[in-house]
């Protein structure tokens, strides 16, 4: 396996959302089965969160693509309002029995003893809190919360996007003021565009509009790239790092 390979490896497998939850899972579903105490466990489990932290490290260092601003921004302010309105009192409807399921994992030898022992998450809680002092513990709990239900937005998003629910596609209607109207792709360099992005442009007037591609850009139709009257619709469509395709009303010749 070349180091690029690797890299998408890791990257799918923190990408999906889910995948770094399963050796947790097994982990934990095995030392059930097999009556393991629980103190080897947590042992292991720190393992792990060490394990995912240098493999985190490393994407960060090996990261081709560009972050995008707004999307930090949006995720970001999502986090603080999840953290500083108390969403970790919401869930379940006696926020000191969360509490007091997290952190009593400390007193219990086997798993099989607990009475929540259905409830993985409570553990995993406090593989990654159960260390903190009391006085910190609160704090703990809100940013534990906060990363869960961002988790699960990032998952209700990702699933808009597979059921095409994304904000992938603009549509701009364009009405030049004289002949000789073109609109350049610029390269990813230059712009951050998304996977699967998509432009449709829609002639307003009697004035065509064309499609020019801009440095190191290819942009593939089976036509011309002008559009081919009055209200004619055409679409860009990103097919790969600064390759197009364009699709729609174009005029022939």
């Amino acid at each position: 396996m070349d180091s690029s390979q690797r890299f998408n490896l890791v990257k799918d497998y923190f990408q999906s959302g889910w995948a770094f939850l399963i050796p947790y899972l097994l982990l934990y579903i095995s030392f059930w089965i097999f009556g393991l105490p629980v103190s080897l466990l947590t042992k292991i489990s720190y393992f792990l969160h060490g394990l995912h932290a240098l493999a985190l490290f490393y994407l960060i260092r090996r990261r081709k693509l560009r972050f995008d601003s707004k999307n930090i921004a949006f995720w970001s302010t999502l986090a603080v309002i999840f953290f500083f309105t108390g969403s970790s009192l919401e869930f379940p409807s006696d926020p000191w029995t969360h509490f007091r399921r997290i952190f009593l994992w400390q007193t219990i030898e086997l798993i099989e003893e607990c009475s929540f022992a259905d409830k993985f998450a409570y553990f995993l809680g406090h593989s990654l809190i159960g260390w903190t002092e009391p006085i910190y513990r609160r704090l703990a709990i809100g940013l534990y919360s906060s990363a869960c239900l961002l988790l699960l937005a990032c998952q209700i998003y990702k699933l808009s996007k597979t059921l095409g629910l994304n904000d992938n596609l603009t549509y701009i209607k364009c009405s030049p003021s004289s002949p000789g109207a073109t609109y350049t792709v610029p390269p990813q360099s230059s712009v951050a565009w998304p996977d699967s992005c998509e432009i449709a442009f829609e002639q307003g007037n009697a004035f065509p509009i064309t499609i020019a591609a801009g440095s190191g850009v290819t942009v593939n139709s089976s036509a011309t790239l002008v559009t081919s009257g009055q209200n004619s619709v055409i679409a860009l469509k990103r097919v790969n790092t600064d390759t197009w395709t364009l699709t729609g009303e174009r005029a022939t010749t």
